[in-house]
């Protein structure tokens, strides 16, 4: 008898830990995406720094200061 309410709670959870686990799948894809997006946005963070203080410089030295950016979206152009 035992055997059996295992075996029925087994076939009774068994739709909810798939699910969960196609969610787990879901949830590290999600989070691989935001990994990615934070280090493209902490390296972009990292030259906007670089060109505001190579500006300052330039200016206060009363020149102009041009930077050629291409973001990674033209890229593909």
């Amino acid at each position: 008898m035992k055997n059996i309410i295992t075996f029925v709670f087994l076939l009774i959870s068994f739709p909810a830990i798939a699910h969960t686990t196609e969610e787990i799948i879901k949830l590290k894809a999600a989070n691989d995406a935001l990994v990615l997006r934070v280090a493209e946005l902490l390296e972009e963070n990292k030259n906007l720094k670089e060109f505001a203080k190579k500006a300052l410089i330039s200016q206060s030295q009363g020149k102009k200061y041009v930077q050629a950016v291409i973001h990674k979206s033209f890229e593909k152009y």
